[in-house]
């Protein structure tokens, strides 16, 4: 698992997503969208990022961030 405002655009970034929906909220810019396996993720980013609809971002993020969780059990691991 990764918070939203924990995954950030990155050119060499090891996930990749389509931009299904932008919402421009301000301070922050929501993007909800689908990897590769059809997989639903939003990211948070800063308001003044500027994303449309349809845009393949490339995603990357601090593995400190990265909740792992146990596939059977669903208990958190580390």
């Amino acid at each position: 698992g990764i918070r939203p405002e924990h995954l950030h655009l990155a050119p060499d970034g090891a996930l990749a997503i389509a931009a299904d929906v932008v919402e421009a909220l301000g301070a922050d810019t929501l993007i909800h969208g689908r990897l590769g396996d059809n997989t639903i993720l939003t990211i948070r980013l800063p308001g003044s990022t500027r994303v449309k609809e349809g845009d393949q971002l490339k995603l990357t993020a601090a593995p400190d961030n990265l909740h792992l969780f146990d596939r059977t059990s669903g208990a958190r691991l580390g």
